[in-house]
């Protein structure tokens, strides 16, 4: 048993969001795979569309990012994705998410371009570490309507 809970731990982290948590199908499948010492499958399961896509965002619930644009950064080791449509941004910093609203176009177009993408968020985007809001913080702007799974 001790060695199912390892390896069922070790392809949960190939998970981006909660989605195996939430969709028993996959969940199924998962567990069918980690018996079956085929992992492999549930990476090829994972990476399929299989419905639709959801980030949990902290401070929020999940959101369901469908109609985003989404770019997985590799260029940087602290920005790893950006999702965005229109003013409404998800940036996924590490291993979690942050959502920013009021996000100008030619704001996201400067960071997407910037040579180094972490100092541009730190400087133009993000709160800072005394608290004071930065000028996307969701909670001073309204935010967008978007779907809530």
């Amino acid at each position: 048993m001790a060695a199912f809970a390892k390896s069922w731990r070790r392809v949960c982290k190939m998970c981006d969001c909660d989605t195996w948590r939430k969709e028993p199908l996959i969940r199924i499948l998962m567990i069918g795979a980690t018996l079956a010492g085929t992992g492999m499958i549930v990476a090829i399961l994972l990476s399929s569309p299989a419905g639709a896509e959801e980030v949990c965002v902290k401070y929020r619930k999940c959101l369901n990012i469908d109609q985003f644009k989404c770019e997985i950064i590799t260029r940087n080791s602290f920005i790893n994705r950006v999702c965005y449509l229109e003013a409404n941004t998800i940036i996924k910093l590490k291993d979690t998410y942050y959502h920013h609203c009021s996000v100008k176009p030619e704001t996201m177009m400067e960071f997407l371009a910037a040579p180094s993408m972490g100092s541009y968020y730190n400087k133009n985007i993000r709160s800072k570490p005394d608290g004071t809001h930065g000028p996307f913080d969701c909670r001073d702007h309204l935010i967008p309507t978007v779907s809530i799974l």
